[in-house]
């Protein structure tokens, strides 16, 4: 008789598999680089197998940005067939903070400004889009709450908004 050894599935629906696993990816946090993770595929007995001898990965188009990027691997050699696995790569968290300001009584208020924190590989600030800075109204000496708020998610970033404190002091009666 004739022995044949024929190829071994890397996709559990088909028949040829035997138990070839492709461990899942774990979801990245955005970065501004490309963050093409290759996945690691093992045989049945655990070994690891080898990229570009037993099978081949291909990437959807953007590993950069926000988004579900596809993992497609495909077997060669000894191995057929055709998986694909999915990760996510999720925004950065990027802080607004609305700057504590301050004023002697009667005077008219400095300009509401705030600082971002977070931004990754260099990106600038002005990518994020805050709507407004206000503060509670009042003109009496105390302590009073700026705010500063725009949309939660903007494009690679989930954005937190921190208070800020605006200060009203007493005014000199010295000359």
């Amino acid at each position: 008789g004739t022995f044949t050894i024929g190829k071994q599935s890397i996709n559990p629906a088909d028949d040829t598999y035997r138990d070839v696993t492709v461990d899942t990816i774990e979801d990245v946090v955005y970065t501004g680089l490309s963050q093409a993770i290759l996945p690691v595929v093992k045989d049945k007995n655990g070994a690891v197998l080898v990229k570009d001898t037993d099978y081949t990965v291909a990437f959807s188009a953007d590993t950069t940005n926000v988004g579900t990027v596809t993992v497609t691997i495909t077997g060669i050699g000894n191995f057929e067939c055709e998986i694909t696995t999915t990760y996510q790569i999720t925004p950065a968290p990027v802080t607004v903070t609305a700057d504590d300001l301050g004023k002697i009584f009667g005077e008219v208020d400095p300009e509401l400004t705030y600082t971002v924190e977070g931004m990754v590989n260099g990106e600038s600030d002005t990518l994020i889009t805050v709507t407004s800075t206000t503060r509670v109204e009042g003109e009496a000496q105390g302590t009073y709450v700026i705010t500063s708020t725009g949309a939660e998610l903007q494009g690679n970033y989930q954005v937190t908004y921190v208070s800020g404190t605006f200060t009203i002091r007493k005014q000199s009666i010295n000359p």
